[in-house]
Formats: C-alpha cells, sequence, structure tokens
C-alpha cells in the first residue's frame, strides 16, 4: 500500500463544507477530485501495471513475477521470474533458487507457442546447469522436471555428478525413476 499526503492551499482557512470529493470513471481506473475554494487535485488508484512496474524498478522481481500474470505477456513475466532466479543465483541460494525455478516452471504456458516453448525450455535448462556447477546437484535432481522435459544436457549432467561422487543409490535412483528418452548416459 502506498500512500501520500498532498496539501490544499490555505486549508486552515476553509470549513469542511467548502470541500467536494468527486469522481470520474475513465477507461483505466477512476479518478477522484478533491475540490476547494483555492485549490483542487486529482486522485488516481494505482493499477495491477503500476504495482508490475514499481516493483520492477525498485529490484522486486518475485513479487513483480507475481502480478505480471495480469498484466504482461507470458515472455516478459518469464524475463522477470529469470532474474529473480539469477538473482538468488548469484547469492549462491541453491534451495531457494530451485524452489523459484520450479515455481516458474509450473506457472508459465509454454503449450500455445512453439517459439516462446524453446525460448523457455532454454533458459531453463542454462539456470538449472548454472546451480549444477555451484554444487546444487541433490536439490537439483529432487526437483527437476519431467513435464515439460528439459534438454537431456540437464539430465545428464544430473547422473554425470552423481556417477563421479560415486552416489550409486541415487543414481539407480534416477535412471529408474526418469523416463529413458529424458537421458542419455
Amino acid at each position: 500500500t502506498h500512500t501520500d499526503e498532498i496539501v490544499l492551499k490555505n486549508y486552515e482557512k476553509h470549513s469542511l463544507n467548502e470541500y467536494h470529493l468527486g469522481k470520474y470513471i475513465g477507461e483505466s481506473s477512476p479518478e477522484y477530485f478533491l475540490v476547494a475554494p483555492n485549490d483542487a487535485i486529482c486522485i488516481q488508484g494505482l493499477s495491477f501495471k503500476d504495482h508490475y512496474d514499481w516493483f520492477m524498478k525498485k529490484g522486486n522481481f518475485m513479487r513483480a513475477w507475481e502480478i505480471g500474470k495480469y498484466v504482461v505477456d507470458d515472455h516478459e513475466r518469464l524475463e522477470t521470474g529469470l532474474k529473480f532466479i539469477n538473482e538468488l543465483i548469484s547469492s549462491n541460494r541453491i534451495e531457494d533458487s530451485v524452489s523459484a525455478l520450479t515455481l516458474t516452471i509450473a506457472d508459465t504456458n509454454i503449450s500455445n507457442d512453439e517459439e516462446f516453448k524453446k525460448f523457455a525450455l532454454n533458459k531453463w535448462r542454462e539456470a538449472f546447469l548454472r546451480i549444477i556447477d555451484l554444487g546444487g546437484i541433490d536439490t537439483v535432481a529432487k526437483n527437476i522436471p519431467l513435464d515439460p522435459q528439459l534438454d537431456n544436457q540437464v539430465y545428464d549432467s544430473v547422473l554425470e555428478h552423481l556417477l563421479k561422487d560415486c552416489q550409486l543409490k541415487e543414481f539407480i535412483n534416477y535412471i529408474q525413476i526418469w523416463p529413458l528418452h529424458h537421458f542419455s548416459v
């Protein structure tokens, strides 16, 4: 919630009956007018788009991503979510970044546009591989989606790390859980 205090000119000289509040319903949002004998103020409510833009300007990408569902297209919303995820990855917050990434994947509709689908899958692959490189192999392995299927490179990277670290139980578990066409190791 955002509030501003605006003082009318010579407000102390007027009585309550000299103020009038009017309302105009425009195309986007209603506007209110506070009219006094010497001054007038236009008051306008904030739209979801205004909130989205404000969160983006402040660098609060997660809140912008949440609101973006209602005001921006899927591509811009995905870019916003990726900014938040990249921020988490850069801060070495592995669990949080994987959690945000899986949430973004689950809440992004990629079925309507083949070009957008390729873009999204590529960006998600890049994010998962960055997390794996930071040592988040266990977290990625537990949360990697089976649908939509990511590039085989992600699943292969998880399995290769498990083999290199001699985590054979986990390796066997994932090759049994994951469909065969998801990996090539």
